[in-house]
């Protein structure tokens, strides 16, 4: 169970990768006090952990209801989880994220935590990648243990996110733009290796004579 568990922690972290968001994060909460900086860390989290959840709940019903089959939505997500490992690797931006510089201006005092949920949560951490990884992770969810296994790895995720961006502004200094250049190359090889890994299970269940031969 624990092995599963970080099997599934190590693909949605790699994929919502909070340490894209460290940038923003950092901009958009220079002036916060350290208690509206744990109060919007907290909130991104905790925003991002639903959107996990609620793409794992109704994301398969709604597969069915536009009549896409799980191994098709597999090999898509798969492909899409490859371009971003790509990306990653070759020190570009996400192609399907944001670019976080475009926003730069301050908010108004009454709008200061709005934009942990949109952009923060929501698609810079949680982006179509994300969506679909825990989609294809709760397709093959088959009992109450696998329900149980997801939702862990996700809570991990949301407390790895408010605990990266707590600490963003120190990590940041620490790490620097080469530290962080350097993370987002290793979790693109990892990525890469999950992405190989959705696409087979896709053609396996396209093609189920593929099975006698694996």
């Amino acid at each position: 169970m624990i092995t599963h568990i970080l099997y599934l922690f190590t693909g949605l972290i790699v994929l919502n990768n909070p340490l894209i968001a460290l940038g923003y994060f950092v901009d958009k909460t220079a002036d916060f006090t350290p208690k509206e900086q744990r109060k919007t860390a907290r909130l991104v989290s905790v925003s991002a952990f639903i959107c996990m959840v609620v793409a794992g709940v109704i994301g398969t019903p709604l597969l069915k209801i536009l009549g896409i089959s799980i191994p098709a939505f597999q090999i898509a997500g798969g492909i899409l989880v490859f371009v971003i490992a790509m990306n990653l690797m070759g020190g570009d931006d996400d192609p399907v994220k944001p670019k976080l510089n475009q926003e730069n201006s301050s908010l108004p005092p009454e709008k200061q935590f709005t934009f942990a949920v949109v952009p923060m949560a929501t698609p810079i951490i949680v982006g179509p990648g994300g969506f679909s990884i825990v989609i294809i992770y709760s397709s093959r969810v088959e009992n109450w243990q696998g329900a149980l296994e997801l939702l862990i790895a996700g809570f991990m995720v949301g407390v790895a996110c408010y605990l990266l961006l707590f600490g963003s502004v120190r990590l940041s200094k620490w790490l620097g733009n080469a530290g962080i250049k350097i993370i987002n190359r290793v979790s693109g090889l990892l990525l890469a290796a999950i992405a190989v890994e959705i696409v087979l299970a896709g053609l396996r269940g396209l093609f189920p004579a593929l099975k006698m031969m694996s």
